[in-house]
């Protein structure tokens, strides 16, 4: 028997938010975000573990989203790096990289206004993407470069002040590369950890958004929509007590969400009450200790 909707959890606990009818809130952020993207500035998204920037990238760059705000399909073209791959290569193969992902993301770009012979492979990546760049600004095309943990990829040992360097003057060379970066910390406090990029101009061309937490009022209507949307009741003291247990924070908000679900339909889903917070609270516990790693 297939599966409905009401069948299936509406939390997302583990993995980055990838559909946009799924993503909640952040409509002030977005729209910053959006604004000057579309006017060429380079943004850096910061905020602490787990609050949602992975998936915060994901819905900026999709494309309903994007025309929403402004964007053209065949004027505007979102990359996603996912730094983590570049800890350990030399700068060569992380420029390489990029260069790879710039060509698959032509290779399936619906509303591409070039030919299909453009991205073919040339030896040297820097070389490629100047090249390339050149064809985006006579095309009058922008390219949004997403790169997602970038602390990750500036704690990678092998990278020198010369690879910030190239990567800032190919976004100088015709203005038609704009970067959309992630970090935990800013990007000013990361220079200060790390002394080998300590004063680069790169980090002068971003403009710094903090994704924040939820609030008190956001994450309880996030709750009750997310219930609403399966079918599942619980009493309002539940609720308060689920925001209590997250502590508004959209990782953990999404998690004692789940237990909470889970407590419904072991319940045989009948309305989750008072009684059952202490399960949920249990449950929520147990799942921060298997995420940590402290099974004691």
């Amino acid at each position: 028997m297939a599966s409905t909707a009401k069948d299936q959890n509406p939390f997302h606990a583990q993995d980055p938010i990838l559909c946009r009818d799924d993503f909640f809130n952040r409509d002030a952020g977005v729209r910053s975000v959006l604004v000057r993207l579309r006017k060429g500035q380079s943004v850096s998204v910061v905020g602490k573990k787990k609050i949602g920037k992975t998936s915060f990238l994901h819905y900026v760059s999709d494309p309903q989203v994007a025309v929403r705000h402004g964007f053209v399909p065949q004027k505007h073209l979102f990359c996603y790096v996912g730094c983590e791959h570049l800890t350990d290569l030399g700068e060569d193969d992380c420029l390489a990289y990029i260069r790879g992902v710039v060509v698959e993301a032509l290779s399936t770009w619906e509303a591409s206004p070039f030919p299909s012979h453009v991205g073919a492979a040339c030896p040297d990546a820097y070389l490629w993407l100047d090249q390339m760049l050149s064809l985006f600004d006579r095309a009058g095309v922008q390219l949004i470069v997403q790169l997602d943990d970038f602390d990750w990829l500036m704690s990678n040992e092998r990278l020198s002040l010369r690879f910030l360097d190239n990567m800032r003057a190919l976004s100088e060379i015709l203005d038609t590369l704009t970067y959309l970066t992630t970090s935990r910390i800013p990007l000013v406090d990361l220079q200060g950890e790390i002394p080998y990029i300590s004063g680069s101009p790169f980090f002068d061309i971003f403009w710094e958004y903090q994704l924040p937490s939820f609030g008190s009022a956001e994450a309880r209507s996030f709750l009750a929509k997310r219930l609403e949307a399966v079918g599942a009741a619980c009493e309002d003291g539940v609720l308060e007590f689920v925001c209590g247990l997250s502590q508004d924070e959209p990782h953990r908000l999404q998690l004692a969400g789940t237990c909470m679900y889970k407590v419904w339909c072991e319940k045989g889903r009948r309305p989750v009450c008072d009684a059952d917070c202490g399960e949920i609270e249990a449950r929520f516990k147990c799942e921060l200790q298997l995420e940590s790693g402290d099974l004691t």
